[in-house]
C-alpha cells in the first residue's frame, strides 16, 4: 500500500559476505512500468577490473577494493604488506629529529596472536601494543607509565583491521575500523615529543613480545603538516614483490581424518620440572563437534589429563589416584572454525592441586582438587 518510487536510479553497486569486492548487478528482469535506458558511455571495458559509474556528463571508474588505481583502473597497486614472524622487527631512522605536539598514526594489521609490540615511536616514551587481544597505548611521563586502552574489542581474527590513533590538544582518540572508541584512563598528554626513530613489530628489548602478523598502509603525521609514509619505506626496504604480500600467519598441524594423531615423549628433565607446576598452552581451530584435542598421561600409573570437545563444548578430564573428574568449561561451542587460545596453569600446594584455565584471554575457570597427595606428572 506504500507509494511506489517514481524517478531514475543509476550506479547501483553492492557488497556482501560471499564477495569481498564491490559488485555491479546485472539486470535480469525488468517488470512492468520500469524501463532500462541504455547508456553507451559505460558499455565498453573502459574501467578494466573496476566499475564504470555514470555521471551527468560522462563516466568515471571506481577502483575501490581492487588492486588497481588510475583514471581507468589501469595501474596495478604495488603491495606494501609486511609479514612479521615474531622474531624480527624493522627500524626507521628519521633524517632529522622532529619536535611534535600532536601526532596521527594510522595503519592496518592482522594477526592471530594476542600479545605483541606493534610500534615504538620514541624509545621508552610511546609504545603501541597488543595486550590480551586489545590495542593499548603506553606513554612514559613524569617517571611513570600511563596506559590507554580500549575494551571488549576482538581483533585477533586473522582479518585486516584499520587503526587510527590521534593526539591533539593533549587528548588521545582512537578509531578502529571506522568506529570511534572510548579510551580508558583518559588523561591529558600535552608534552612535546622528540621523534628520531620508529620501530615496527618489536624492538631490541627481548622482554617485549615481537609481532606475529602483517602490517600495511603505515603512516605518521606530525604537527598536522609532516607526513612520514612508512609504506614507501617498505618498498625501498624490500625489493622482492613477493615479500610485500602478507604471508600466511598460520602454520598449523592439520589433522584431516579422525584416525590421525601425534604423540611424543618428554625428556626426563622436563618431566621432573613438571612435578609441582605445569603450564600448557596452545591454539586450535576446528569444525568438528567431537574430538580429542590433547591427552597427556603418566608412563607408569594411570594418571592422565585430557582436553576434548563434545558437541562443540570444551571439556577437561582429570584422573588422579584412579579418581576421575570431568567438567565442561566456558558454556559455549568452540567448533566454529575460529582460532581459540587455551592456557592452563596447574599449581600444587600442600594438600591439593589448583587448575586455572583461560580461553581467548577472556574467560577464566578455576578447579581445585583438595586432599590429593599426587602431583601432575606428564610424560
Amino acid at each position: 500500500m506504500q507509494p511506489r518510487f517514481r524517478g531514475r536510479l543509476r550506479n547501483l553497486i553492492y557488497k556482501n559476505c560471499t564477495n569481498s569486492r564491490l559488485v555491479q548487478p546485472v539486470h535480469l528482469q525488468i517488470s512492468g512500468g520500469v524501463s532500462l535506458i541504455p547508456n553507451h558511455q559505460c558499455s565498453g571495458q573502459y574501467c578494466g577490473i573496476g566499475i564504470c559509474l555514470l555521471t551527468d556528463t560522462n563516466y568515471k571508474c571506481l577502483c575501490d577494493e581492487t588492486d588497481y588505481q588510475g583514471e581507468h583502473c589501469q595501474y596495478e597497486i604495488q603491495p606494501n604488506e609486511l609479514t612479521f614472524n615474531g622474531k624480527k622487527y624493522l627500524k626507521y631512522n628519521l633524517i632529522t629529529s622532529i619536535l611534535s605536539l600532536n601526532e596521527l598514526i594510522q595503519f592496518q594489521f592482522k594477526t592471530n596472536h594476542y600479545n605483541a609490540l606493534l610500534f615504538q615511536l620514541i624509545e621508552n616514551k610511546i609504545l603501541i601494543k597488543l595486550k590480551q587481544g586489545q590495542i593499548i597505548i603506553e606513554y612514559f611521563l613524569n617517571n611513570q607509565w600511563y596506559e590507554l586502552s580500549i575494551k571488549e574489542l576482538y581483533l585477533i581474527d586473522n582479518q585486516w583491521h584499520y587503526v587510527q590513533i590521534k593526539r591533539k590538544y593533549g587528548q588521545i582518540t582512537i578509531m578502529i575500523d571506522e568506529y570511534h572508541l572510548q579510551i580508558e584512563n583518559d588523561i591529558k598528554i600535552d608534552q612535546i615529543f622528540n621523534f628520531t626513530e620508529i620501530y615496527l613489530g618489536g624492538n631490541i628489548d627481548e622482554n617485549y613480545s615481537k609481532f606475529y602478523g602483517c602490517l600495511k598502509d603505515v603512516s605518521l603525521i606530525l604537527n598536522d603538516n609532516i607526513t612520514i609514509d612508512l609504506s614507501k619505506y617498505f618498498l625501498t626496504k624490500q625489493s622482492n614483490e613477493n615479500s610485500l604480500r602478507c604471508s600466511s600467519l598460520l602454520n598449523p598441524i592439520e589433522f584431516l581424518i579422525p584416525s590421525l594423531f601425534i604423540s611424543f615423549e618428554l625428556s626426563e628433565s622436563i618431566q621432573q620440572m613438571n612435578n609441582y607446576q605445569l603450564n600448557i598452552s596452545f591454539h586450535f581451530q576446528t569444525y568438528s563437534s567431537d574430538a580429542i584435542i590433547l591427552y597427556s598421561q603418566h608412563k607408569i600409573n594411570e594418571d592422565f589429563l585430557g582436553f576434548d570437545l563434545i558437541d562443540g563444548f570444551f571439556y577437561i578430564t582429570i584422573n588422579l589416584n584412579k579418581k576421575k573428574q570431568r567438567q565442561e568449561l566456558f558454556q559455549q561451542r568452540f567448533n566454529d572454525g575460529q582460532t581459540h587460545f587455551i592456557y592452563l596453569n596447574i599449581q600444587g600446594y600442600q594438600g591439593g592441586l589448583e587448575f586455572n584455565l583461560t580461553i581467548d584471554y577472556r574467560q577464566n575457570t578455576r578447579i581445585v582438587i583438595r586432599n590429593s597427595l599426587s602431583k601432575i606428572h606428564v610424560s
